[in-house]
């Protein structure tokens, strides 16, 4: 919307119109060297951040033409590594982790960073640990690719989620799924490690 072209890149944290940006918080060079797995505007023009190592991070801009960056989320029990970040109809985001996922609403977690719900195989029926992506479909269910435990689909109350498992066994080519798809119809398309 500003004109600005965000990346996330492998070792060098982010960059801002092709140059790394500088001038991060206290942990600055964990920050600059981290590998950033994605990045999101939210409905308010809000820059989420997904971090491989470290978290989620918000960026505003700094008043003085930049941007100033704070860690949002960094709990070892959901082991940060962030894979996917996506906001909901609702304004709901939710994150995807190398453990489970977590649902949070933005403003109340820039109040209190302890307000999300977080999902895993520890603490629900959703039998898996790593999330490589989730989309939401036009009646707010949920789906979840997960690394090896197939797709899962998620409905009900965003504090207390149902889930149905859907595995090689409902003719998935792998239990191992990577991205997924609504088409104009409402077909949902899995990519898989086996094909699609």
């Amino acid at each position: 919307k500003d004109g600005n072209q965000w990346m996330g890149t492998r070792h060098h944290g982010v960059l801002i119109n092709g140059k790394p940006h500088i001038g991060y918080p206290e942990y600055e060079r964990a920050f600059v060297q981290e590998r950033i797995n994605d990045i999101m505007r939210d409905s308010k023009d809000r820059i989420w951040i997904g971090a491989v190592n470290s978290g989620i991070y918000l960026s505003t801009p700094d008043g003085k033409g930049g941007f100033s960056f704070q860690r949002m989320l960094n709990r070892p029990e959901i082991r940060n590594e962030v894979n996917i970040l996506r906001q909901l109809k609702d304004g709901t985001i939710c994150a995807g982790f190398g453990r489970g996922f977590i649902l949070f609403n933005p403003d109340e977690l820039i109040a209190d960073t302890t307000k999300y719900t977080y999902y895993s195989a520890e603490n629900s029926a959703m039998a898996s640990e790593e999330i490589r992506d989730i989309l939401e479909d036009e009646d707010g269910n949920l789906w979840v690719a997960t690394v090896g435990a197939g797709l899962f689909k998620a409905w009900g109350d965003k504090k207390d989620l149902q889930f149905k498992q859907y595995t090689t066994k409902n003719g998935l080519p792998s239990d191992l799924t990577c991205s997924l798809e609504m088409d104009q119809n409402g077909n949902l398309w899995i990519g898989t490690e086996y094909g699609i």
